[in-house]
């Protein structure tokens, strides 16, 4: 993982990293070859409010925050003040750690 312009990336190799690292600004806007989706696609940060008027629509993975769950960690989300809750394509996440997003919303 790296930090570059206030965003973090999450490589799949170190040969990807260096690659990045030497010319970051080769993969990201306004240079790279793929626009980001529109803001209507992306992720969108919930409030709890948010959450609970979407009500019935389910948790998606049973609670379970989907990037320290495929990092190998199965934490289970708590159910505090300090859950990041996403909307992504009319499902419900539970993102259990800030750094967990990879991006800034």
């Amino acid at each position: 993982m790296c930090g570059f312009a206030g965003y973090y990336y999450k490589l799949s190799s170190q040969k990807e990293l260096d690659e990045f690292l030497d010319h970051p600004e080769k993969y990201v806007p306004p240079l790279s070859p793929n626009k980001l989706p529109p803001p209507e696609l992306r992720p969108k940060r919930l409030t709890g409010d948010e959450a609970r008027a979407m009500f019935p629509q389910p948790i998606e993975l049973q609670g379970y925050c989907p990037v320290t769950y495929l990092d190998g960690k199965c934490r289970y989300v708590n159910d505090d003040d300090s859950l990041n809750i996403l909307e992504y394509h009319l499902h419900i996440f539970l993102i259990q750690i800030e750094s967990a997003l990879g991006f800034e919303i």
